[in-house]
């Protein structure tokens, strides 16, 4: 049995990008790990993939403690983890 009122604890701990564009996090608080890599550490935190044109690619809901390599307003390539 998978699922219950403990899956939804059990969010996605790696985001993998379909598409090229930048980043565009939405109501993110974090911080700055030791190793240089961004902590996100507020709740309800969204993560945008948007194009050239601005326009949204995909949406990515980032859990609490969610490891970022890459910030708002970089750039990603399709396939990247």
């Amino acid at each position: 049995h998978i699922g219950g009122a403990a899956s939804t604890a059990a969010a996605e701990n790696s985001v993998q990008v379909k598409n090229n564009g930048s980043i565009k996090l939405h109501n993110a608080k974090s911080v700055l790990a030791d190793d240089g890599k961004i902590v996100i550490t507020s709740r309800a935190t969204e993560l945008t993939i948007v194009d050239e044109f601005g326009r949204t690619k995909e949406k990515h809901k980032l859990p609490y403690g969610t490891l970022l390599s890459k910030g708002d307003g970089d750039t990603v390539q399709a396939g990247e983890t």
